[in-house]
């Protein structure tokens, strides 16, 4: 039985592989500060370049500081033997077609893997660890970046993409367009002074796949909604939010969307989305090697945090989420001043 003992920052972690040929990697994905939601997901591959799920044990030691409370006085929480089961498979295409979503049972493998972390939920067995662009084809940059002096949008692309900025006023976006006109990964931020619902950003979004694919609204199934308030305990106080999303068929082509509306108290609307489509037939594989790694690169900061509305602060220390893109942030994530 292989033992690999790694520290990061003042965390240990003790990962033993159940089964012998088998070593961690340390893909910690999700680390929050807050015990209550502490998430450590781990990735482990097999010496050989197959990919299997292992079971594993974890013991973590966290130190927590309660600086307002308790003044400055660290206190030590240890927990012991937390046994994560990932599966156990010398198959790793069964192991991939076995995964589940924990939102929708109608989806299963990489279909079900990318409709969770598109809502939100930490998946730690995505295969072959991090996602990243395995054939790049350049960067993009928001053109709006260099006249304010920081990045608004930016990351790596795939060879055979075209990336389009979005023309919507207001809007800091970007299509990024396979060259056949089969593939489309979008995502974009704007704000606006009108309240709307997100579920009719989502439907306008809808359309505009319709019209791009020459598709028929009449054949639209839908596999996955995911369709909710923001509970207003997370958000700051005055902020309401709804998001709407959904993973659909039509005429041989899948897509998910997501879109979420926030309104500010001072009469604000912040609109996020991401939408991502593909022939049916190819959908996992751009997902695995075209959305996933796009998306990647914008949901997570450095340190391996998420960070949904990408203003550098943490969705863990984010105290106004879905800040309007451009938005001058102070270290709580709230717009400063």
């Amino acid at each position: 039985m292989n033992r690999v003992k790694l520290r990061v920052k003042q965390e240990q972690f003790i990962y033993e592989c159940q089964k012998p040929g088998y070593v961690i990697t340390d893909r910690i994905l999700t680390s929050t500060s807050w015990l209550s939601s502490q998430t450590k997901t781990i990735h482990c591959d097999p010496i050989r370049s197959k990919y299997v799920h292992v079971k594993v044990t974890l013991i973590v030691t966290i130190p927590i500081t309660f600086m307002n409370l308790l003044q400055n006085r660290f206190f030590l929480i240890t927990i012991f033997s937390i046994t994560l089961t990932l599966g156990c498979s010398d198959n790793p295409t069964n192991a991939i077609d076995d995964l589940e979503s924990e939102l929708c049972a109608n989806v299963s493998g990489i279909e079900a893997l990318f409709w969770d972390i598109m809502n939100g939920v930490p998946r730690g067995d995505i295969p072959g660890g991090v996602p990243t662009i395995s054939n790049p084809g350049g960067t993009y940059s928001h053109p709006g970046s260099s006249q304010l002096g920081f990045q608004l949008l930016g990351f790596q692309y795939p060879a055979g993409y075209t990336p389009q900025t979005d023309p919507t006023p207001n809007a800091i976006g970007v299509n990024v367009i396979r060259n056949d006109n089969q593939s489309i990964w979008r995502r974009s931020q704007l704000s606006i002074f009108n309240q709307v619902r997100a579920r009719d950003v989502l439907t306008a979004e809808v359309n505009s796949l319709l019209n791009f694919f020459n598709g028929n609204g009449n054949n639209i199934e839908r596999i996955c909604t995911e369709e909710r308030p923001i509970p207003v305990g997370q958000l700051a106080p005055g902020f309401t939010a709804e998001i709407s999303n959904r993973f659909i068929r039509f005429d041989g082509i899948s897509a998910v969307i997501t879109t979420s509306v926030t309104n500010t108290p001072g009469g604000l609307t912040s609109i996020v989305i991401q939408k991502t489509a593909s022939p049916t037939d190819q959908f996992e594989s751009e997902i695995m090697n075209t959305y996933l790694p796009i998306s990647w690169q914008l949901l997570f900061t450095g340190g391996g945090e998420r960070d949904t509305d990408g203003d550098g602060v943490p969705d863990s220390r984010d105290q106004c989420p879905n800040t309007p893109p451009g938005t001058q942030v102070n270290a709580n994530g709230c717009p400063a001043g």
